[in-house]
């Protein structure tokens, strides 16, 4: 993705960001730490494409080793903020971190780093005497492999450093309670962040040495917060707690216990359920967010008048009746609310307010007495589904900024007595017309008005003269007033997706405008006062239709970044090569056919993008642009390219393509590169596409020649045949050669050294090679498979070949090709090394169920459990993914067992499953998908109590899922009725995602919520299957992947009333009918 496609969206990011944020420390907003806003350094380690490591020095603060960073600070760099990782550790040098006594602020990230490095880098920067905070991190899929089962424990060194008062450690691999220890020799110690996201049990976690700490965050769903977890820390006055597991019965009185608390946050605990604050006098700010089960009522927030700031965010429903008691509030926000939701007539009372924002929480309507809020300065009541306001609305005479976005207002509210108003944002509603007041407010610096129907706009926004950004893409604007040119401190303007033919000429008068965006309108000039816009930074122009730029466009000397997009221009005015300042260039979908002789002249351009044109050569000028990085000359007609090509010293990528695609004998395009190429030192991507008449042996021989050249795409050239190089000294990482006419491939391409990718699909290739390669060993076995190589040339065991033959047979199922893929299975078993053998038996027993050969299928499951045990000797294995591998095998082995009829040996597997298990899975269906397996075996052996326990384990285990798909929050609402749970389900069916119920999907859930009511008594069985029909016959969707049997099964062995239990059958039965069964 281009740089150049970003900038404007960052600018207005950063533009409203600083708008917005003006006053952050006000009234509890937390203000940004000056350790956070410190430069920092980053390692760019030495690699093989030293490509990469070159564009990231270009960042002024990267080192590539402790030596090159000691180098800057005796030049004169000052360090105070450094990042270490694990890959620079190993590189050595330590010795020189010893001389750095000015870093404030540490970042390590331990992964892949051993013991004795670690303990070295602490030893030696265990006197620095600025360091003030140290953030570890261990990545959890590369934990170091120690003693201690590969957790990592804190150093004796941390009491040594006399001012390190902030702590933060993340990740899946410490051992906590002994770093714990470490931490207490720390005196200064004020601030503790812990986090971690491990699939472990709950750990019970404490801080009994840690009385100073007065700021603590916990964050991860293997942190156990119980009654002990608190009980030392007297002076704690921040508190934020994240994901973590609760003690739900005793959580009420162990956050009570902090009397001194002053901040605190709850974010994504879903245990948590009622709380109350009254006890805690001192808190000035209370964040709620992403506790699903968590009520919010009228007695939640009573007793605390000290509250200063409020925030509840995606919470299920609250009552705001008991805000109004919050007499010394300054702050309040509330988002995500699913439910409608009401604000009080008593909010008047917050009479301190100043800043409210109720955003995507469905209103009934906005009290009138919101007008009685004299103090607030910020009011957003955006995406709140409101068509009108109350006219109170103009009594808050202090407001600043006002955000109304993604309503439905037809018509402006009455705000024009607002004139401190700063910040307006109008978007998203359904506006026709801006009324002549607009000019009234004076001080606004940003107006955002996009997305409306505006076809045009009041002269009165010439009075507007502070406005700074003016946002309005997205209407159906035919024309712009003459008095646009009175806003001379405009700096961004965009007008992108409107009916505008044309400007006015005053326009050229905001000589304050950086940014402009005029795409997707019918533009078919530009005036010629263009050329006075003389701060113009940025200029987009898209989807219009001139013909042609104004001969001055080359006035526009500030000009940096330059669009210009699906236009029907012929040719370039000689004065674009004026455009000193330009960097990035952009001209896509003309009719350019040649670019101005003297282009070279913009010497400061560094990417240029030409995609799309009719180009069929380029000036020999182009030589000059010393500082281009990237090159795209895609969809053109081009015929060559100059020998001054080899004078682009920083190029890095090529993208050469021809428009129509490659059919064979077809003549034109590119034939040769120029020989200039090999200089060209930097190029480490080139692609070349749809050239018929190619030079093979030209291109690859040049190619070859180029050292950092690691990606190498020749697609759609008709070339039928590679040259003989020397491809043991080639440096392509990625070879793409789809497309073409090969016949053959030559073994030499199993000597290029760091080949990771071969991609040769859609050639003339023998079966087993005319596909895509992702690792060389995948590569060699493609060549036994087509007898160009020796099967002897094989070592045993090996793991790349083994994973090889799991990839080809995967490849040769998709052909339907079976024995091919029993085959090919067969042969990974044979040269798997024991520690993944499991994976490859696995396999072939998924394919065997998949065939319906349950038998093989069984004794290869069997297999798998053998060899599981095994992967604990894996380096990214351990002990928990060895279990989860089991529990997995078990689970699909009493699957097949259930299929055979064979129901006592099935509950015997899914109860090994079971004991697998990890403890805790936020990640994976596995838990819930074993346990709901579980309940059908124990309900088909008449063990109904036993079921109704395991379906009751499965739903938790379901509802503790980060991101459950669709056909899993169906079976929690499935489970939550086998186990007579009807609110619960009611409850299920309300939090389903309304964008993931589709198709199939809307079929389940309609036909659920139809039996939630017949089981609830609200609807009879005429109404149910009146109300099904209905649906079914609207909604001819089809079921695929559903098992109606737990349903079934619970019907037969149900005491449900004859009539309910008759009802539900019938519905059950109609619902079955939309069900397509696997072959």
């Amino acid at each position: 993705m281009r740089l150049n496609r970003w900038k404007h969206w960052l600018f207005v990011l950063g533009f409203i960001v600083i708008r917005l944020t003006n006053s952050s420390a006000q009234h509890g907003q937390k203000l940004v730490a000056e350790l956070d806003v410190l430069p920092g350094w980053y390692p760019v380690p030495r690699t093989a494409s030293s490509v990469f490591q070159d564009n990231s020095l270009a960042y002024p603060n990267a080192y590539t080793s402790f030596s090159h960073l000691l180098k800057k600070v005796k030049e004169g760099s000052k360090v105070e903020a450094l990042t270490i990782d694990g890959i620079m550790l190993k590189q050595g040098g330590l010795a020189d971190l010893s001389q750095l006594q000015t870093v404030r602020v540490l970042t390590i990230n331990l992964s892949g780093a051993m013991p004795l490095q670690t303990d070295s880098l602490f030893q030696i920067i265990q006197n620095w005497p600025a360091l003030e905070r140290l953030t570890i991190t261990v990545n959890p899929y590369f934990p170091n492999k120690t003693e201690s089962g590969g957790l990592v424990t804190l150093p004796a060194a941390f009491m040594h450093f006399p001012n390190l008062h902030d702590v933060r450690l993340s990740g899946s691999g410490f051992q906590w309670d002994t770093s714990f220890n470490a931490l207490a020799g720390l005196k200064s110690l004020r601030s503790l962040d812990i986090s971690s996201w491990q699939q472990v049990k709950p750990l019970p976690i404490y801080f009994p040495q840690l009385p100073q700490i007065t700021a603590l965050r916990i964050s991860g769903i293997n942190f156990l917060v119980n009654q002990q977890t608190f009980s030392n820390l007297s002076t704690l006055s921040q508190l934020t707690l994240t994901n973590v597991t609760i003690d739900s019965v005793t959580f009420q009185h162990t956050l009570t216990s902090l009397s001194r608390l002053e901040t605190l946050a709850l974010e994504t605990i879903r245990s948590l359920r009622k709380l109350a604050f009254n006890e805690l006098k001192n808190l000035k700010s209370v964040e709620l967010s992403g506790n699903p089960d968590l009520l919010v009522d009228a007695a939640t927030f009573a007793g605390l008048p000290g509250l200063e700031r409020l925030s509840i965010r995606n919470q299920q429903a609250i009552d705001m009746s008991g805000f109004c008691s919050l007499t010394q509030l300054h702050t309040l926000s509330i988002s995500g609310i699913r439910t409608p939701t009401q604000i009080p007539d008593c909010i008047s009372k917050l009479d301190q307010l100043t800043e409210l924002r109720i955003e995507s929480v469905p209103l009934n309507r906005l009290s009138d007495r919101i007008g009685s809020l004299k103090q607030l300065q910020k009011l957003s009541l955006s995406h709140c589904g409101l068509d009108s306001l109350p006219a109170t609305l103009a009594q808050l005479m202090n407001l600043n900024e006002l955000g109304l976005m993604g309503n439905k207002l037809r018509q402006m509210p009455n705000i024009w007595k607002l004139t401190n108003l700063q910040n307006l944002n109008i978007a998203n509603n359904q506006l026709v017309s801006l009324p002549e007041e607009l000019g009234r407010l004076t001080h606004l610096e940003t107006l955002a008005a996009y997305n409306n129907k505006l076809t045009q706009l009041p002269a009165s926004i010439g009075r507007l003269v502070n406005l700074r950004l003016l946002s309005l893409q997205a209407n159906q604007l035919e024309q712009l007033p003459e008095e646009l040119g009175k806003l001379r401190k405009l700096q961004f303007l965009s007008l992108n997706n409107n009916q505008l033919t044309g400007f006015p000429a005053s326009m050229g008068q905001l000589d304050s405008l950086k940014r402009l965006l005029i795409g997707n309108n019918r533009l078919r000039s530009l005036p010629a006062t263009f050329s006075q816009l003389k701060s113009l930074i940025e200029l987009h122009i898209g989807t219009n239709e001139l013909t042609a730029l104004p001969a001055n466009f080359g006035s526009l000397h500030t000009l940096t970044n330059l669009t210009i997009e699906t236009n029907p221009i012929t040719e370039l005015p000689a004065s674009i090569c004026e455009l000193y300042a330009l960097e990035y260039l952009t001209i896509m979908g003309t009719q350019i056919r040649l670019l101005p002789e003297q282009i070279g002249a913009l010497t400061k351009l560094r990417q240029v993008t030409l995609t799309n044109n009719e180009l069929i050569a380029l000036p020999t000028s182009i030589g000059q642009w010393q500082h281009v990085t990237s090159i795209s000359l895609e969809r053109n007609r081009l015929e060559g390219l100059p020998n001054s090509l080899g004078r682009l010293g920083k190029l890095g990528n090529l993208r050469i393509s021809g428009k129509d695609k490659v059919v064979e004998g077809a003549m034109g395009g590119i034939q040769q590169l120029p020989d200039s190429i090999v200089h060209c030192t930097q190029l480490w991507d080139l692609l070349i596409d749809r050239q018929p008449q190619l030079d093979a042996d030209d291109v690859f021989t040049k190619a070859a020649r180029m050292k950092r050249l690691t990606h190498l795409k020749v697609t759609n050239c008709n070339i039928s045949k590679l040259p003989t190089i020397d491809w043991k000294n080639t440096a392509w990482q990625m070879l793409v050669l789809s497309q073409n006419l090969l016949t053959e491939l030559p073994v030499g391409l199993l000597d290029v050294p760091a080949l990771q990718t071969l991609a040769v699909a859609e050639n003339r290739l023998p079966e087993s090679l005319n596909r895509d390669f992702h690792d060389k060993e995948s590569v060699r076995v493609a060549f036994i498979e087509a007898g160009l190589v020796p099967l002897e040339s094989l070592s045993k065991p090996n793991r790349r070949v083994a994973s090889a033959y799991m990839q080809m047979s995967a490849h040769k199922a998709r052909q339907r090709d079976w024995a091919g893929v029993l085959s090919d299975l067969g042969k990974a078993i044979e040269y798997a090394p024991d520690t993944i053998r499991s994976f490859a038996y696995g396999q072939r027993a998924s394919f065997h169920v998949f065939r319906k050969e349950y038998p093989e299928a069984l004794a290869d499951y069997d297999k798998a459990i053998q060899y599981a045990p095994q992967l604990r000797k894996e380096k990214l294995s351990d002990t928990m993914a060895t279990t989860r591998t089991l529990a997995t095998y078990w689970q699909q082995k009493a699957f097949v067992l259930g299929i055979m009829g064979q129901y006592d040996a099935a509950l015997s597997a899914i109860t090994q499953a079971e004991s697998f298990l990890p403890p805790a899975d936020t990640y994976s269906p596995l838990t819930g998908l074993v346990h709901t397996e579980r309940g059908r075996y124990l309900a088909m052996k008449d063990k109904l109590a036993d079921a109704d326990s395991s379906y009751r384990k499965a739903i938790r285990a379901y509802e503790k899922l980060m991101h459950p798909d669709p056909g899993i929050r169906l079976t929690i609402v499935e489970l939550s009725l086998l186990t007579g749970q009807y609110d619960r389900a009611k409850r299920a069916i309300a939090d389903l995602p309304m964008d993931q119920m589709r198709d199939g999907y809307a079929t389940l859930k309609e036909y659920l919520e139809i039996c939630i009511a017949v089981l609830k008594n609200e609807q009879t069985g005429a109404q149910a299957m009146e109300r099904l029909t209905a649906y079914l016959d609207k909604h001819p969707a089809k079921i695929y992947g559903w098992r109606f049997d737990l349903f079934d099964n619970w019907l037969t062995k149900s005491k449900l009333p004859t009539e309910k239990m008759a009802t539900l059958r019938q519905l059950t039965d109609a619902t079955k009918e939309r069900l397509v069964k696997p072959e």
